[in-house]
């Protein structure tokens, strides 16, 4: 719940301490079930945002792709596409480094 704002968490706190039934999970406003909705909300936003700080460097990951020698023009255009169908810079991290460990392997032989 760190990436809520303080309106929101509070919104949570208020509706859990109001609750008078602890379970089960799929009875609302029970705890649990406030409590999971909360951690869903929190995980949204949290997706959210890695994917708003991933689209701010998509095109740097691409050109990271571009310069990588030992990858063919279809190779690179593959990378890039799986680049673009990233939603974190985890991942894109993840996709530059097979593709250099790729280059660096095809230089090898």
């Amino acid at each position: 719940m760190k990436t809520y704002q303080k309106a929101e968490k509070d919104k949570y706190i208020q509706q859990i301490n109001a609750a008078t039934e602890v379970g089960p999970v799929t009875k609302d406003r029970t705890v649990l079930n406030l409590v999971k909705q909360a951690q869903e909300a929190a995980s949204a936003k949290e997706a959210e945002r890695k994917k708003a700080e991933a689209d701010k460097v998509r095109q740097q990951y691409k050109d990271m792709i571009n310069q990588i020698p030992g990858l063919t023009d279809e190779e690179k255009k593959q990378y890039n596409a799986a680049i673009d169908k990233a939603t974190s810079t985890d991942e894109m991290d993840a996709i530059v480094d097979f593709a250099k460990l790729a280059g660096e392997r095809k230089k090898t032989l």
